[in-house]
């Protein structure tokens, strides 16, 4: 197996709601379920996702700080900081106007 490294956020697009960051062989997704901020974890085997993880959150800074530790823990060389403004800038579109 190859080692993880870091990805850049796949881009945002203004049509899906999702939250997508590579985390070295993980994916992070995220959406909005009414006034909760959802965040789930897989890792990548083949064309598929295995051990798939989701928690819930009240705030956004939940969200975002979940999303930095997740990255940390993939040990791929990832920029906490980088994934910390993906999500801040999700985040920030993901709210209703």
């Amino acid at each position: 197996m190859e080692p993880a490294r870091f990805q850049p956020p796949l881009p945002f697009d203004d049509d899906a709601p999702l939250f997508l960051q590579w985390a070295g062989h993980t994916l992070l997704i995220g959406y909005r379920d009414d006034d909760r901020w959802v965040l789930a974890r897989g890792w990548r085997r083949g064309d598929c996702f295995t051990d798939v993880r989701l928690w819930r959150f009240d705030s956004p800074g939940q969200f975002i700080a979940q999303v930095t530790r997740l990255v940390r823990e993939a040990g791929a060389g990832a920029s906490t900081g980088e994934a910390a403004r993906a999500a801040e800038y999700w985040v920030r579109r993901a709210l209703p106007l």
